[in-house]
């Protein structure tokens, strides 16, 4: 699974009709853009939004929640209801879809995803299913590798330091990943499997010699 870094709640502006139906669908105040004869206005009950509307529907205006969901991916049920189904950031969504493929997982090549819920606009899926052989691969840069020999700790011995060690991570498939720590194995290893989070944050490399 894969998501955009996106870690603060998004909003989209929804204005006139499309605006009205959704403050009475949630029950929201709505708000109305300065004209010639009154100021901008906030707090509006859907009646008064109405009766401005009726004159010009583009003043009123409401800032709707971006939201998001997980559901399995083949069912495209986007729509599965359930405690707690709602995030307001990816990063919330992923970290439960990533949760619930461990905790409850599907049956075959299914898998929980994330569905971007944007108020007037079709369902979003955000996931894209991971190559099977994909993992993550740790390597220590020829630069600080000599730090590590003088302080005598070997760098596996302080695996656990990432990235305040100076290594770097990167995706690769498992076969090159396998390559590359048998010709460079005091300073390359193997983390595991990639996951949803790996995917937004990581490069994937065909092989590690410009990086290190």
């Amino acid at each position: 699974m894969t998501s955009t870094q996106n870690t603060t709640a998004q909003t989209v502006r929804l204005t006139g009709r499309a605006a009205l139906d959704y403050a009475a669908r949630h029950g929201l105040e709505l708000c109305k853009h300065s004209d010639p004869t009154e100021g901008a206005r906030e707090g509006l009950s859907v009646d008064e939004a109405e009766r401005i509307a009726r004159e010009d529907a583009e003043l009123v205006y409401l800032d709707a929640p971006v939201v998001y969901r997980i559901a399995p991916r083949d069912s495209h049920d986007w729509d599965l209801a359930g405690e707690g189904n709602e995030f307001s950031t990816v990063e919330e969504a992923c970290s439960a879809a990533e949760s619930m493929d461990e905790t409850n997982p599907l049956e075959g090549d299914d898998e929980w995803c994330v569905y971007e819920i944007e108020p007037g606009s079709s369902p979003t899926c955000l996931t894209e299913r991971l190559p099977s052989d994909l993992v993550v691969v740790e390597m220590m840069p020829h630069s600080h590798r000599s730090s590590h020999e003088n302080a005598g700790a070997g760098y596996l011995s302080i695996a656990g330091c990432y990235p305040m060690n100076g290594a770097k991570r990167f995706l690769m498939r498992r076969a090159q990943a396998a390559d590359e720590v048998a010709a460079d194995e005091e300073w390359t290893r193997i983390i595991g499997d990639a996951r949803e989070s790996d995917i937004a944050e990581l490069v994937e490399v065909v092989d590690l010699d410009d990086e290190r």
